[in-house]
């Protein structure tokens, strides 16, 4: 048996690491020779020595646990793969570490910068990196970065860097923020809920819903809602009274939001071609319309009644703000 060759050996059916044994050389032990003395050895005992072992190339086809202190594999045992410039084009030795004191925290470390970057089919669309003075989070690519709650969508980051909140177009176009087409109002009244800009037409009529409708040269409205704030600005020409109740008061209709019944908002406006004696103003109390007033020297409030605008001539021009 001592002659023979270890290439005419039977193979081993079922490898036991822990008690199939291979001879080793022990050189710190030469009570058998000077170079050393022949022992047996486990494969557990090879893989649980001290010291360090080099290896060209492994494949581990199971789990890889190491139980202690850092796994290095890198020639610079700071990193795992290949070290690529972030989308910033800055190169940097990397370290990759697992703290579990009390949570579970994935670090990545560098000389100078720390990194991830993430993608799909191989193309790099996510990067985070951070340095001593800066920490970046961006898409590589042009595309949104979307923001989420329970995997759903809460709001978005567009293209053209517009943040568009939940329910709002997705692809909203410009910079700012982009709330949803419809208010969802908050309990919180602190918390501002609601933005939009638009237009509105205003018409002329002698109530403040139904009746009649005058005719006008033009008629003009625009608005701005902050939240439940609402202001808006109406012009109105040549407006014909032909057809109207002249008995009844003027009124503004086709608010884009309904007033509150809270209180009466009173707003600025100036007219030509009208007769009244006083002050002109406006004020809204609830609903999409609004009187036209006169306020005399003495505080008394009325309405100006259709027979008081020159029919085809009048003109008004205003501004309201009041509470939706």
């Amino acid at each position: 048996m001592a002659d023979t060759k270890i290439t005419a050996l039977a193979a081993i059916a079922t490898v036991d690491p822990a008690a199939d044994v291979l001879p080793i050389v022990d050189i710190s032990d030469t009570s058998m020779a000077a170079s050393g003395t022949t022992k047996k050895v486990t494969t557990n005992q090879i893989l649980q020595a001290g010291g360090t072992a080099t290896l060209a190339s492994a494949t581990v086809t199971g789990d890889l646990t190491v139980a202690t202190n850092t796994l290095k594999t890198t020639s610079g045992n700071v990193g795992i793969g290949t070290v690529t410039p972030d989308i910033f084009g800055r190169f940097y030795t990397r370290s990759i570490g697992f703290d579990s004191s009390g949570s579970t925290i994935l670090q990545i470390n560098g000389t100078s910068y720390g990194g991830v970057d993430l993608g799909a089919a191989g193309v790099r669309t996510f990067s985070m990196t951070s340095s001593a003075t800066d920490a970046n989070i961006s898409t590589v690519t042009n595309i949104p970065m979307l923001f989420g709650i329970n995997n759903t969508e809460a709001m978005r980051l567009n293209t053209t860097g517009n943040l568009v909140l939940k329910g709002g177009t997705a692809n909203a176009n410009g910079v700012g923020v982009t709330f949803p087409a419809t208010q969802v109002a908050s309990s919180d009244a602190n918390t501002l809920d609601d933005y939009e800009e638009g237009t509105w037409t205003p018409t002329a009529g002698d109530a403040s819903s139904g009746g009649n409708q005058a005719t006008t040269a033009s008629a003009v409205g625009r608005y701005t809602k902050i939240g439940r704030l609402v202001t808006v600005h109406f012009e109105l020409t040549d407006i014909n009274t032909t057809g109207l109740n002249a008995g009844n008061g003027m009124y503004v209709r086709g608010l884009p939001f309904a007033a509150s019944s809270a209180t009466t908002q009173f707003g600025t406006i100036a007219g030509a071609g009208i007769t009244f004696t006083g002050f002109l103003t406006c004020g809204v109390f609830n609903g999409s319309s609004f009187p036209i007033y006169a306020t005399s020297t003495g505080g008394s409030l009325a309405d100006i009644k259709v027979s008081g605008f020159a029919s085809g001539t009048a003109d008004i021009f205003g501004a309201l703000t009041y509470f939706v």
